[in-house]
């Protein structure tokens, strides 16, 4: 498997046959990962990858890599513009946070409200952050949080998690212009409003057709 990165600074430096320089890198050099599911850059620079085997951070400079004690597949990543990375994984959720050295904490959403209990949903497959809003979406149900995101000392959630459960079952959700719509089987696709969807117009013909 090789992962190919595109610096964004790269972009101003074309070599002579006019294509941008790129940097290939495969698991000789940032280690065994398996399947790679996300990739997102956050405000410093630093890269987060999401794998089969858990996340990977890459500065420019080094790699390194995470193992998550709620989850080993790191499915789906946003992150803040305040730097915070939000991730999403098999029955789990949560936000991983750097402390003042610079070492990664992570916190599992899921374990504080799930506790020794049957979560009844399964992969984390989108992970979004709108406007007002952090979103997490399995095919069962549908997470979101109020935004600002507050965690305390403690690394306790302090907002109040929301749940959109699907009728039937969603497939993948998405966001654009800071509304967010989700693909449900036999429905079709629909925008989300309140703690609830409506079908959008002509969303009908994707009752049976994947949209990705």
């Amino acid at each position: 498997l090789i992962l190919l990165l595109f610096n964004s600074l790269l972009f101003s430096q074309i070599n002579k046959d006019g294509s941008p320089i790129t940097e290939f890198y495969d698991e000789d050099i940032y280690g065994n990962a398996g399947q790679i599911w996300a990739i997102e850059q956050g405000p410093s620079g630093m890269i987060y990858i999401g794998t089969n085997y858990g996340l990977k951070t890459y500065d420019g400079k080094d790699w390194r890599s995470y193992n998550l004690e709620t989850t080993t597949i790191v499915r789906s990543l946003a992150v803040s513009e305040d730097g915070v990375v939000f991730y999403g994984g098999e029955t789990d959720f949560g936000a991983v946070i750097a402390d003042k050295q610079g070492e990664l904490k992570f916190i599992s959403f899921r374990e504080q409200f799930y506790k020794d209990k049957d979560p009844k949903f399964g992969t984390i497959w989108k992970t979004y952050l709108t406007k007002d809003k952090l979103w997490f979406q399995s095919f069962e149900k549908i997470f979101y949080c109020e935004l600002p995101i507050k965690i305390d000392s403690e690394g306790i959630l302090q907002n109040e998690v929301h749940t959109i459960e699907a009728e039937k079952l969603f497939h993948l959700a998405f966001s654009a212009n800071n509304k967010m719509f989700v693909r449900e089987w036999e429905t079709g696709l629909c925008e989300i409003k309140g703690d609830g969807y409506e079908l959008v117009p002509g969303g009908e013909q994707f009752a049976l057709t994947r949209i990705y």
